[in-house]
């Protein structure tokens, strides 16, 4: 029975493990990974909010231009 279990064993191979996950590389590529992923989402979160906010911007420039322009025809110069 023991022979049995050691041929066994002896021909099982095992999954090939990966040189940069046995020296636990993986987790600093996954580290690498999690953070550009990160960045994407906080650049793409300011460069909406810079875009709203230059909008936002463009529009009060136009409602001032806007009243300035209807007070400057309403008093006769």
């Amino acid at each position: 029975m023991m022979r049995a279990v050691v041929a066994a064993e002896a021909k099982y191979q095992p999954d090939a493990v990966d040189e940069d996950a046995r020296m636990g590389l993986t987790r600093l590529s996954m580290s690498e990974g999690a953070m550009a992923v990160f960045k994407r989402i906080v650049t793409a979160a300011s460069e909406e909010r810079l875009r709203n906010a230059q909008i936002y911007d463009a529009q009060r420039a136009a409602e001032e231009a806007k009243r300035r322009a209807a007070d400057s025809n309403a008093k006769p110069g």
